[in-house]
This record gives structure tokens, C-alpha cells and sequence, in this order.
């Protein structure tokens, strides 16, 4: 996707001066915004959607403030979660085309996505010369604690229920900080450390594929 393309759909589905925009692309020297730019957009289109029903706009206005201000948080959100870079402070705007149609939203697999997001930074981790991690971590560790509950810190939410996602079910601890105990415990891991199916007592809340 070009800059100019970019500049048209902020414009487009955020309602932001295309000016503005290529200024915001300027300063992050790419297709990005800050978080605190994406909040001020958020806060605006919800301050016009109010002001338009307090003085009585057509539905289509407020509909049009609406989205964009549903927009601004669902870009927000993924990128924060399952799209989280390395910066932890920006963006990326190619994720808004995703939102362009709101009701189509829940059609995509954001499941199969944050998978592919998070692969493809595991496999940058593996080399030597990186000492950053990005992508959804909080699903990383949820599938670490499950497979390997004596590797971490962690104890159960009092309030979770089986009818809660999953990783909810944990409390994480402060942990370790040094990776040499880690790497220690995974040298002298054996097999009945490990967990090969820590989701069979959840099959009745959501039915698992057998997939071997």
C-alpha cells in the first residue's frame, strides 16, 4: 500500500485531514500513528457522534461519527493485542481496510491471523542477534502455562469460570527475570513435565477437533 493510498483511507474511514495524515506519516517515517494520535481521533468522532443527537442530526451523521469513532478503538485494539509490534507506541494503518465494513468484522479469522502474526516473530527471535519479542504474547504465555505449568509463576483466578476464554483462567506471577533458570528447567524437562493435553476438561464449554 502507497503513502497516498494510506492518507485516502484514514481520511476515508477516520475522517482525518489527508494533510494531516501524510504529516502523521512524516514524522513516523511510515504507514503509522501514534497511540495517542488513534485516541484523539477515537475521542473526537465520539464527541461529534454526542453533540449530533444532542441536536437532533440526521441518523446517517451520527452513524458516520459512530463508525468512525468504532474504527479508531477496534485499529486501537488490534494492534495492541494481536498485532503488537516492537515500537509498543504506534500503529499500523494497513489494519483499518479490515474495518472498513463494520458488520463484516467478525467474519475474519483473527484467530488464524494472531497465529501467523506471532510465528512470524518467533521465528525472528530465534536468532542470535535479536532480544525483542512481539506479537500476542499474552497467547504465547497462556499456551506456555498449559503445557508446562511447572516453567512459570502462576496461579488460578478465583473468579474464572469454564464458559471464560481460556487464558483467563491464569494469574501470572512475577516470575523469573533471569533466563538461565529457564533455560535450566528446559534442559532438564522430562515427559511427565509436560501437559500433551491440557484442554480436555474444557471440551464440554467448546468441542475440540482430534486432529491426531
Amino acid at each position: 500500500m502507497s503513502r497516498d493510498e494510506a492518507a485516502d483511507m484514514v481520511n476515508s474511514f477516520l475522517g482525518v485531514d489527508r494533510n494531516v495524515v501524510m504529516g502523521h506519516f512524516a514524522k513516523m517515517n511510515g504507514l503509522h500513528l501514534k497511540h495517542s494520535d488513534v485516541e484523539d481521533i477515537y475521542s473526537v468522532n465520539h464527541g461529534l457522534a454526542d453533540k449530533a443527537v444532542a441536536e437532533g442530526k440526521s441518523a446517517h451523521e451520527i452513524k458516520l461519527y459512530r463508525d468512525r469513532s468504532i474504527r479508531a478503538f477496534l485499529l486501537f485494539l488490534v494492534c495492541c493485542t494481536i498485532f503488537s509490534n516492537k515500537s509498543s507506541y504506534y500503529v499500523d494503518v494497513v489494519y483499518l481496510q479490515y474495518f472498513q465494513d463494520l458488520s463484516a468484522v467478525r467474519e475474519w479469522n483473527w484467530g488464524a491471523a494472531a497465529l501467523v502474526h506471532l510465528q512470524h516473530y518467533l521465528d525472528d527471535a530465534c536468532l542470535v542477534t535479536v532480544n525483542q519479542m512481539a506479537g500476542y504474547m499474552s497467547l504465547l504465555q497462556g499456551w506456555i502455562i498449559s503445557h508446562f505449568p511447572g516453567l512459570s509463576v502462576w496461579a488460578q483466578d478465583p473468579i474464572y469460570s469454564e464458559g471464560m476464554p481460556r487464558n483467563a483462567k491464569f494469574v501470572p506471577g512475577a516470575g523469573h527475570r533471569e533466563p538461565s533458570s529457564y533455560r535450566n528447567s528446559l534442559d532438564n524437562i522430562q515427559t511427565y513435565d509436560c501437559v500433551f493435553s491440557p484442554y480436555d476438561d474444557h471440551r464440554h464449554v467448546r468441542p475440540l477437533i482430534n486432529s491426531c
